[in-house]
């Protein structure tokens, strides 16, 4: 796997990248000053020479200000090469010089483009109109497109490029208008989505496309529009982009596996990925009006359908139950979900809010007084899952495979016996038996997929009900079942 590794460059003491090894859509979180723009300048270089004299600029290094005199930025290829870069005399020196063109083949992109948040990105022609040798055509029907479908607005299927002499050697310059008024009329967001679209439109498959401050000068809306837009080109385009941004908008738009966070701790940044939402934005966007009687927070994705089945079984069998309304939110591991409930719980009434974990803990408490003593605070704030989701549900599909797959045939008409008696399925391996359950499940939902055409959510939803249906009169979520009856009922 390739990676950046970057040594005393401004606040980072040490930070590891791992490049995605995917195509698609990654976003870098964090606070500011964590590292980000110094992260997209080191990305950068891979395919442009002149990123660091760019990205970090120094005054005379005798002065003591913004120097790089100790920096070291050491790119790791893909065959496990390394090339290291460091600053001397305001210039970047490469060893082993002779493997500086290696780099951009050594992380598998043809090109690197980077928009950077500085003010060439809101720029407008600063040429006037004169009153002749004017000529306007439409604007490229793919940029006109995309910004109606960003702002939500149909006025740019009139945007047209408005060409006019500048009277120098016949020159003709270029300013885009709508209707009668120019760009110079045009909002700053307008503006910034004009010129992300012209750099767009020159992105070709197996580049790569950086953009820092997402979010500058857009509506929260059109945030969310701009992710969209930028997944779908991606694919279709096939080429990969990482983006940076504070906004929730951004970060809720984004998958929880293609997002890094930069935690930074005295110079020293670790990055998590993958990272759910709500510990990216580092806090939490709920507050007492939140239309949610319970608020649950849980490990991951899925806790999440295992715990929304579980509420929605009691709804069904207890009647004071049935309009209860109930909000659950993924975090990351039991020690952040267990703290994060206490964390928010102050903000709330009772026993409104709890952490629901998995299984795992039980057996960590039990082996490791550590664990037991530190958890132990925090007795009241969580209830422990009768099971690790992933693996329960697999071991339910695969023991139970004649039963299922009648029901998955009925359903979506696809034969899951064939899929888990393939030598694909069955030699698919991990020592960690979460992540292997992880793995299958993802395959099984793929495969059904691919042949019903049916939504990822739609089929886990399927799985889950069927899952729950089957198991939870079993002895082994008897006490759970009180628990939750318990925490419902408060």
């Amino acid at each position: 796997m390739s990676e950046i590794i970057i040594e005393n460059v401004k606040n980072i003491k040490k930070m590891t990248f791992k490049m995605p090894s995917k195509k698609g859509v990654f976003l870098l979180v964090g606070n500011n000053g964590a590292g980000k723009t110094s992260l997209l300048t080191c990305i950068h270089r891979i395919g442009a020479y002149w990123a660091f004299r760019s990205g970090f600029v120094n005054h005379d290094n005798n002065s003591g200000y913004d120097s790089y005199k100790n920096s070291r930025i050491t790119y790791k290829l893909s065959n496990g090469d390394f090339i290291t870069y460091k600053n001397k005399n305001k210039n970047w020196t490469a060893s082993p010089r002779n493997m500086v063109n290696n780099v951009k083949s050594g992380f598998g992109f043809a090109n690197v483009t980077f928009i950077k948040s500085i003010k060439q990105r809101f720029d407008y022609s600063e040429q006037n109109i004169g009153a002749k040798k004017n000529s306007s055509v439409l604007a490229d029907k793919d940029i006109r497109t995309s910004l109606c479908n960003i702002f939500a607005n149909d006025k740019f299927e009139e945007l047209k490029i408005l060409k006019s002499s500048s009277g120098v050697q016949g020159k003709m310059n270029k300013m885009y208008t709508i209707k009668k008024y120019t760009e110079k009329q045009f909002s700053t967001g307008e503006l910034a989505m004009i010129r992300m679209m012209e750099v767009i439109k020159t992105i070709n498959a197996g580049d790569l496309l950086l953009i820092d401050e997402t979010e500058l000068a857009l509506h929260p809306r059109a945030q969310k529009n701009l992710i969209e837009y930028l997944k779908k080109i991606s694919k279709e385009k096939e080429f990969t982009i990482i983006l940076s941004s504070h906004s929730s908008c951004i970060v809720n738009a984004v998958n929880s596996e293609n997002i890094y966070l930069l935690q930074d701790a005295n110079g020293l940044v670790d990055i998590i990925n993958p990272c759910f939402q709500l510990k990216a934005l580092n806090s939490v966007d709920i507050h007492p009006d939140v239309p949610a009687d319970k608020i649950m927070f849980v490990e991951d994705e899925m806790a999440k359908c295992f715990l929304n089945k579980a509420v929605l079984n009691i709804k069904y069998k207890h009647i004071k139950f049935q309009t209860i309304a109930i909000a659950i939110f993924p975090v990351g591991g039991y020690n952040e979900t267990i703290k994060l409930a206490r964390k928010v719980k102050d903000q709330f009434y009772g026993e409104k809010v709890k952490a629901f974990v998995d299984n795992d803990v039980q057996r960590d408490i039990n082996n490791n007084a550590s664990v037991a003593e530190s958890l132990q605070s925090y007795i009241n704030d969580y209830i422990i899952l009768p099971v690790i989701p992933e693996v329960a549900l697999i071991m339910f599909i695969e023991e139970n495979i004649s039963i299922v797959n009648i029901d998955i045939k009925d359903k979506f008409k696809f034969d899951l016996m064939d899929l888990c008696r393939c030598d694909h399925y069955k030699n698919m391996y991990n020592a960690n038996s979460s992540k292997l359950a992880k793995n299958k499940f993802k395959e099984i939902v793929e495969a059904i997929a691919n042949k019903s055409g049916e939504s990822h959510e739609k089929i886990i939803d399927y799985i889950f009900t069927k899952y729950v249906n089957y198991t939870f009169e079993e002895s082994i979520f008897q006490e759970f079942n009180g628990k939750l009856i318990a925490y419902l009922g408060r």
